[in-house]
């Protein structure tokens, strides 16, 4: 099982933003492939993309959600090895 979770993202916001529903709702899980899935639309509420000349706001947060869903199976499989 998570004993704690911390998850933050930077790019996405003013400031970097902890995500804090994300580890709210993943702390005391097994970390499931399902359970994450399931926890990544919380970082929706806790980002404030910008549109530019590069990307829009919502391929930001799209990126955000994937790459987030990434590090945490990438922590989770460090800690089983």
């Amino acid at each position: 099982k998570c004993a704690r979770i911390a998850a933050a993202l930077g790019g996405t916001a003013p400031r970097p933003v902890r995500v804090a529903g994300l580890e709210d709702a993943l702390a005391g899980t097994r970390l499931e492939d399902a359970e994450i899935e399931a926890a990544l639309p919380s970082v929706d509420a806790a980002i404030e993309p910008d549109d530019d000349l590069h990307a829009s706001a919502g391929y930001r947060a799209r990126v955000a959600r994937v790459l987030l869903g990434r590090a945490i199976r990438d922590a989770r499989a460090e800690a089983l090895a």
